[in-house]
C-alpha cells in the first residue's frame, strides 16, 4: 500500500471515528435541553435514579428516551437532514418554484405558509372541519372539563380556559384554494358550545377579537405596514401584535372575575419591537434564512423579568403592584403572552406542560393561587383533558344520585354464592348479613376479582361508585375491557390506580372509554388481609342532569 492509499485510508478512519464520537462527546459535555425549538417539542430529561423495582423497570426505557433527545449536535443533524432533503429534491415544488416537504407544511399565497404536521394536532383538518368531535368524546371532554373547574373551586381557585386559534383559522384567506372546507361547524366550535350549555367553565373565544384586528395589525407594523398581520408567515404562532390583543381579551374576562383586582391593558405601541427568528415552519422547510418577522415584546414593565427567562419553560414572576396569584399552563402559544400577563399579577408561575392535578396541588405547596388558566393550541383538539388516576370525587357524588339508570350493582349474597356474576383470585367471598357487605379475605398481595356480565354499550359514559373498608394503606386498580377483541384484557395502559387508606375509602371512577366491553377486573389493595366492599355500583351517565347543578 502506497502513502497515498494509506493516508486516504487514514482519513476515511478518522472521519468515521470522528463522525462516530462527536455526538457521544457532545452528549457529555453539552446542557441538557428541555425543548427542540427545531421539533416545538418537550425532550426527555434524565430519569431518576431507581429506588425500587417498579422505577427499575422502567429505567431502562425513560433512559432511552432521554439519549435519544439529549444526544450531541442533535439540533445541528435535525437541520441537515431537512437541508439535505430540500436539496436531493426530496420535497414538492411549489407553484412560486420553493421546495416545501409535502407532509409537513402548505404554501398558501402570497408567501404565506402553514403548518402540516398530523402528528403535531394536525391543523389542515381543523381547518376543513373534519376532525371533530364525536358525540361522547365531546360529552366526556365538556364534563371533564366541568369536573376540573369544581375541583380548583374547591380549593378556592378560579379557572379560566381558552384555545389559541390556528393561523389557518385566522388567515384562510392565504391557503391554497386546493384546501376545502367540509362543513361550517369547528371542534373549536362543538366545544365551547358545550361547555356554555352545560357548563359554569369560563372560556375565552379570541377567534372575533382575531378576525376584527387584521385590520389594526398596521398599527404595530411600524415602517413595515405593507407587511402587517397579526401571524407570523413563516411560523405558526402569532407574533407579538396578535398576542395585544388577545392578552387584552383574556384580561378583560379576568377582570370580570375578580372586579378591581386586575387592569386590563394594551402595551403602548412604541414598546413594539421589529424583529426576526427562525419559525417553526421555516426550520421545518430546513430554510434558516427565511425569517418569520413582525412586532415583539420582549418584556414586562413592572415584572424584572428577562427575555431569556421568558423563554424558559417553568419560571415565576412577580410584580409589586398586582394583587392576584395566578397559575398558567400552556403551549408554545403562550411565551409571546408572557410579558403582559407578568405585569397583570403579584405572582406569575408559568408552566408549559398539561394541566394536572399534582401540578397544581405542588404549586399550592409554595403560594395561594387565585386563578389556573389553561391554554391550549386549537390545533390539539379535538382535545380531552387526561385524567388518569386524578380525583373529581365531590363532582360525580354531586351527580350520581341523579342519574337515574343503573347499569350493574354487586349483590354481595350473590356474588359470595354465584360465580356467574363474580369470580376472584387470592380472595374469599363471603357476604356479611348484618349489613349486606361482601367481605373479600386477601390470602396473598394480590387480591382480585372478575366481573364478566356488565353490559356496557358502546357510546355510553359511566361512572363506578365503591365504597371500601381497606386493612391498609394501599391502592386499588380497575382494568375495563375494551370491544375490540384484539385489544388484550387485563391491560395496564387501558387502568386507572387509585390510592386507599386504612379504614373507609369511597370513589367514584369513571368509565369513559365510549367502547367498553363487558368485563371490569377489579383490585380491591395490594396487601393480603380483610377488606369490605360495601358498594360496588355502576351507572350510565345521564347529561341532562348537568343543566340542573351548573
Amino acid at each position: 500500500m502506497n502513502i497515498s492509499q494509506k493516508f486516504t485510508s487514514l482519513s476515511l478512519i478518522s472521519l468515521f471515528l470522528i463522525a462516530i464520537f462527536t455526538p457521544l462527546i457532545g452528549s457529555v459535555i453539552q446542557e441538557d435541553k428541555t425543548i427542540s425549538y427545531t421539533e416545538k417539542r418537550k425532550l426527555a430529561q434524565l430519569p431518576q435514579r431507581p429506588a425500587n423495582r417498579k422505577m427499575l423497570e422502567n429505567y431502562s426505557q425513560e433512559f432511552e428516551r432521554y439519549f435519544n433527545d439529549q444526544f450531541g449536535m442533535r439540533e445541528f443533524f435535525l437541520k441537515s437532514f431537512s437541508r439535505v432533503k430540500m436539496f436531493i429534491g426530496d420535497s414538492e415544488i411549489s407553484g412560486s418554484g420553493n421546495k416545501v416537504p409535502t407532509k409537513n407544511t402548505v404554501e398558501g399565497k402570497e408567501g404565506w405558509f402553514f403548518l402540516n404536521r398530523v402528528w403535531d394536532g394536525d391543523p389542515i383538518s381543523d381547518y376543513r372541519n373534519i376532525s371533530l368531535y364525536s358525540e361522547v368524546d365531546l360529552l366526556r371532554a365538556t364534563l371533564l372539563f366541568a369536573a376540573r373547574n369544581q375541583w380548583l373551586k374547591e380549593q378556592g381557585i378560579r379557572y379560566l380556559l381558552f384555545f389559541a386559534p390556528n393561523k389557518h383559522t385566522i388567515y384562510s384567506e392565504y391557503m391554497p384554494d386546493y384546501i376545502v372546507k367540509q362543513g361550517s361547524i369547528s371542534s373549536m366550535d362543538q366545544l365551547y358550545d358545550a361547555l356554555s350549555r352545560l357548563t359554569s367553565v369560563e372560556f375565552v373565544d379570541l377567534r372575533e377579537t382575531l378576525f376584527a384586528g387584521k385590520e389594526k395589525a398596521h398599527l404595530y407594523w411600524k415602517d413595515q405596514k405593507e407587511k402587517a398581520a397579526l401571524y407570523y408567515k413563516t411560523d405558526s404562532h402569532w407574533n407579538g401584535a396578535g398576542a395585544d390583543l388577545a392578552q387584552y381579551e383574556i384580561a378583560k374576562r379576568i377582570e370580570k372575575m375578580f372586579p378591581g383586582l386586575i387592569t386590563p391593558a394594551k402595551r403602548p405601541l412604541h414598546d413594539f419591537i421589529m424583529s426576526s427568528f427562525t419559525g417553526d415552519i421555516s426550520l421545518i422547510m430546513g430554510q434558516d434564512d427565511n425569517a418569520a418577522y413582525g412586532p415583539t415584546i420582549f418584556t414586562g414593565k413592572c415584572s424584572k423579568t428577562t427575555r431569556e427567562e421568558f423563554r424558559e419553560r417553568y419560571h415565576t414572576t412577580s410584580c409589586e403592584t398586582g394583587k392576584l396569584n395566578s397559575l398558567i399552563f400552556h403551549d408554545s402559544f403562550y411565551p409571546a403572552l408572557k410579558p403582559f400577563f407578568a405585569d397583570y399579577f403579584k405572582t406569575t408561575t408559568f408552566l408549559w406542560e398539561s394541566m394536572s392535578q399534582r401540578a397544581v396541588l405542588e404549586q399550592l405547596k409554595k403560594r395561594k393561587i387565585d386563578l389556573v388558566i389553561e391554554e391550549r393550541a386549537e390545533r390539539f383538539l379535538p382535545f380531552t383533558p387526561r385524567i388518569v388516576s386524578e380525583r373529581y370525587d365531590s363532582f360525580w357524588a354531586l351527580h350520581f344520585p341523579l342519574w337515574k339508570k343503573i347499569l350493574f350493582s354487586v349483590d354481595a349474597k350473590q356474588a359470595a354464592n354465584d360465580l356467574r356474576q363474580v369470580t376472584s383470585h387470592n380472595v374469599q367471598l363471603t357476604q356479611d348479613t348484618t349489613d349486606n357487605s361482601l367481605v373479600l379475605q386477601a390470602t396473598t398481595n394480590d387480591p382480585i376479582m372478575y366481573i364478566d356480565t356488565i353490559p356496557f354499550e358502546k357510546g355510553k359514559l359511566y361512572v363506578l361508585h365503591v365504597e371500601l373498608e381497606s386493612p391498609e394503606n394501599s391502592q386499588l386498580q380497575v382494568f375495563p375491557s375494551n370491544q375490540d377483541p384484539s385489544t388484550p384484557f387485563p391491560d395496564k395502559k387501558y387502568s386507572a390506580t387509585y390510592k386507599t387508606r386504612k379504614g373507609s375509602n369511597v370513589f367514584y371512577i369513571p368509565l369513559f372509554s365510549g367502547n367498553m366491553g363487558n368485563r371490569l377486573r377489579f383490585d380491591p389493595g395490594e396487601k393480603s388481609g380483610l377488606y369490605r366492599l360495601r358498594k360496588f355500583e355502576i351507572r350510565e351517565l345521564d347529561p341532562s342532569s348537568f343543566k340542573e347543578v351548573k
